[in-house]
């Protein structure tokens, strides 16, 4: 199916991620400089990682499976993959860190 890939992220990624940050924006927003720093590092990660994969014929993205232009080989669904993940990833750790938290330690 031509644009899977960009449907999955969507369903997936994106609508959850838009949820978290309309929900908890006034949690999260103070956290923005967290968020460029961790988007940026698992971006270049990743960059990195699929580079290889690539190079080593790991995998393949068929063109059937990617509506957007590619950039360094790899599709720009991937690269909203890398940074929509960290997104929520980060968002539930934060979230979620208030709760986690022993009581005694608590402010």
């Amino acid at each position: 199916m031509r644009g899977s890939y960009l449907i999955w992220l969507s369903i997936f990624f994106a609508l959850p991620a838009a949820v978290l940050w309309t929900v908890f924006y006034r949690q999260l927003w103070p956290y923005r400089m967290v968020y460029l720093k961790l988007i940026g590092l698992s971006v270049l990660a990743g960059t990195l990682w699929d580079a290889f994969a690539i190079a080593t014929n790991l995998w393949i993205w068929p063109p059937a499976c990617c509506l957007l232009p590619r950039i360094i080989g790899l599709p720009l669904e991937e690269w909203l993959f890398m940074a929509l993940a960290t997104v929520i990833i980060v968002s539930l750790v934060i979230l979620l860190s208030g709760y986690l938290v022993l009581p005694e330690r608590r402010p």
